[in-house]
């Protein structure tokens, strides 16, 4: 890989055509970065005349008391017989697994090395999770430098997941890339997807304005703190209240996710004041259509890859501000990472260029 920052635009289904392609990776619902990429990449590869199949590897615990000591190892090895025989009937000839939340990985690399001299396929593995390194032992690194090695095409997705691969000194397969998740989305259907929104959040945005929008997957904590950054917004929209009376949040959660740190968003919103101020819709909408509703779209994140979201927004044409935590595309106005005063600064900024003068209603 040359120039290690350099994130280049998808392009590893670029020429796959013609083919018999596997995809392992999640679709929605829940709608999340990760599912909306395989979902848009399976589009894609499609309209390339290829013939897709896809396996959810979700499908590993599809009920919560499969993850019960005991009882998770076997409903694991019965995924990965289910896998395996799947993959033989199917016999692709380009097999594409998606990495993310730090999944086990090994065990299906073995796999589809396997697969792969059986059928002579090719093995493209798309790694989206840019933590996930940090908590692996010294062994499993060894073990899957080893098996990277017959990986035919490595996509790393975002430059913190680069990062994560070389400050580990993984061993990367010659043909390496690091690119964004970012496919465009079918605007063609845009009234489609706002139908489905609830008129609460119609009303909230013509009742509102500024409108500033943040999204989640769900709410996770991470090293400690909100990894989306959720306490941010609703902090910055406590301080922009007080010269934009009528400023509206909306918070956008694919799932809940941690439930206790749900409703702790939920009663600090109530101790800021805020409950007509904050609209909070979680449940499987898609988010790019809301872009054209709403003033300025956040990504407060602390740890992220290559956001879909954030492209997604400036696709859209919407000012879109994010935390310098990682790459990020061309237009997007970037603040320091964990502070909420710069954060507002930025908001400030955008708002002013937009025509806002304080104490607008």
């Amino acid at each position: 890989m040359q120039n290690d920052d350099l994130v280049r635009e998808h392009s590893y289904s670029d020429i796959i055509a013609n083919t018999k392609v596997a995809i392992i990776g999640p679709l929605p619902p829940p709608l999340g970065g990760v599912s909306v990429h395989v979902q848009r990449t399976i589009q894609k590869l499609k309209r390339q005349g290829n013939v897709v199949v896809q396996y959810d590897p979700e499908s590993i615990y599809p009920f919560a008391w499969l993850r019960m000591p005991g009882i998770k190892y076997g409903a694991y090895v019965w995924y990965m017989v289910k896998l395996c025989i799947w993959l033989i009937r199917m016999r692709p000839q380009v097999m594409i697994y998606h990495n993310f939340y730090a999944r086990t990985i090994v065990p299906e690399l073995l796999l589809m090395r396997m697969i792969k001299r059986v059928f002579v396929s090719k093995v493209i593995l798309v790694e989206h999770d840019c933590r996930h390194m940090y908590s692996r032992t010294i062994s499993w690194i060894k073990e899957y430098s080893r098996l990277l090695t017959t990986v035919d095409h490595l996509v790393l997705i975002g430059s913190v997941t680069a990062h994560s691969y070389r400050t580990h000194a993984i061993t990367m397969p010659s043909c390496t890339s690091i690119e964004s998740a970012f496919l465009p989305p079918d605007i063609a259907r845009q009234a489609d997807s706002m139908a489905a929104y609830p008129h609460t959040l119609i009303n909230f945005l013509h009742t509102h304005t500024p409108t500033v929008l943040v999204s989640a997957f769900e709410c996770v904590i991470w090293q400690g703190k909100d990894l989306y950054g959720l306490d941010q917004a609703i902090a910055v929209c406590t301080m922009l209240h007080r010269e934009y009376p009528c400023i509206g949040l909306v918070i956008v959660l694919g799932m809940i996710g941690n439930r206790d740190y749900y409703q702790r968003l939920r009663t600090l919103i109530e101790q800021y004041e805020l409950q007509h101020s904050v609209y909070v819709l979680h449940g499987n909408y898609i988010l790019w259509p809301l872009f054209v509703h709403v003033d300025i779209f956040i990504r407060p994140t602390l740890s992220d890859g290559a956001s879909v979201s954030v492209q997604e927004a400036l696709f859209c044409g919407v000012p879109t501000i994010a935390s310098d935590v990682c790459w990020r595309p061309h237009g997007a106005v970037l603040y320091k990472t964990s502070d909420s005063a710069d954060l507002y600064i930025r908001i400030q900024q955008v708002l002013t260029q937009k025509g806002y003068t304080h104490g607008d209603k």
